[in-house]
């Protein structure tokens, strides 16, 4: 109950109550590129008579991550890109040793990998016309020719 002391702003007054309404502010939308594969993936199980004639896997969201602009599902304890489908057959493959010389030299070269290759030790990324992997089994040097192969392949 208010207490007559005169008009209304005239006074100091102090707030013992809030009410709030409408939505939450600052909840982002999902990416462009996650939003495009979701879709993608569901028009595909929609015309699915059986779960073979999807001709893909149905992910968890622990399976799936967006790394940079590119999605990459979890695919035997491998990171890969989802991109890999859509690189035509010529597409030539380097395999690099985690966080060896070749590894940084590749990230100082093509800033773009920073993210995917934070992923995991094991991550698979398409470029242009060339195949970045990741594994223990890779190399652990490059030489400048074939960095700079590398980068114009990317």
């Amino acid at each position: 109950m208010r207490r007559d002391r005169g008009p209304i702003g005239t006074q100091p007054t102090q707030l013992n109550e809030v009410v709030v309404t409408g939505t939450v502010a600052g909840a982002a939308p999902a990416p462009s590129v996650q939003s495009f594969e979701r879709a993608r993936m569901s028009a595909v199980q929609r015309e699915a008579k059986t779960l073979a004639d999807t001709d893909m896997d149905v992910f968890s969201e622990k399976e799936v991550r967006q790394a940079g602009e590119r999605l990459f599902k979890l695919q035997d304890g491998v990171w890969s890109d989802t991109q890999l489908s859509v690189n035509p057959a010529g597409t030539r493959r380097v395999t690099i040793r985690p966080y060896s010389a070749a590894y940084f030299k590749l990230l100082d070269l093509l800033p773009v990998l920073r993210e995917p290759f934070a992923l995991g030790d094991r991550v698979r990324i398409a470029g242009r016309r060339v195949l970045i992997e990741v594994d223990e089994t890779g190399v652990a040097t490059l030489s400048d020719y074939e960095l700079q192969s590398i980068r114009a392949d990317w």
